[in-house]
């Protein structure tokens, strides 16, 4: 897997040999429903994210990154890695394979959330 700049968020990226699993690690909202849900964000949707090049997290900072996009094998890699870091048991969501928007992902995950508690 390709490395890719990242930095806290308003500096400029470098390349200090990060792959795109570090970088969902500095997207603490992010790893938290991955974690919590068990559901893994499609291809789709972590390209929209990996696009917008920034993710801010407001009082607890954030992170920015160069653009970049990923593929199918390239996807499965980081699917994979997170599963093994985080020790978890992805799950396959009904309906879930029509969202490309990580904002939607977000919404649809939470409110998955909100109805297990």
């Amino acid at each position: 897997m390709k490395n890719i700049k990242i930095a806290p968020f308003g500096e400029i990226p470098q390349d200090l040999g990060y792959v795109p699993a570090d970088l969902l690690e500095q997207i603490p909202s992010l790893m938290l429903l991955i974690v919590k849900s068990g559901y893994f964000p499609s291809v789709e949707v972590l390209n929209d994210l990996f696009s917008k090049g920034e993710f801010d997290s407001g009082m607890s900072g954030g992170v920015c990154w160069e653009r970049f996009y990923i593929e199918d094998d390239s996807w499965l890699i980081l699917r994979n890695t997170i599963a093994e870091r985080y020790k978890v048991d992805y799950k396959e969501p009904d309906g879930y394979s029509s969202i490309s928007k990580y904002d939607h992902w977000v919404e649809e995950v939470l409110k998955y959330l909100s109805k297990t508690k």
